[in-house]
């Protein structure tokens, strides 16, 4: 029975090793997804940002020329 105790402990020990290779590879995707998700929400707040500005230019210009 001991050799059968061995055994299964390899087999415990190596699927544990698959998730926590899995659960590594899903923390690493996880973070790259989080970095481009910040870099859009940048992008995103500059663009509205400028278009707001430009929004006003827009409108000083038009009451100027009124």
């Amino acid at each position: 029975m001991g050799h059968w105790n061995r055994k299964l402990i390899k087999e415990f020990e190596s699927a544990l090793e698959k998730c926590e290779e899995q659960k590594k590879e899903m923390s690493e995707k996880l973070k790259a997804l989080c970095d481009e998700e910040t870099v859009r929400k940048e992008k995103l707040a500059r663009s509205k940002k400028e278009s707001a500005k430009i929004a006003r230019l827009v409108g000083f210009a038009k009451f100027k020329m009124v």
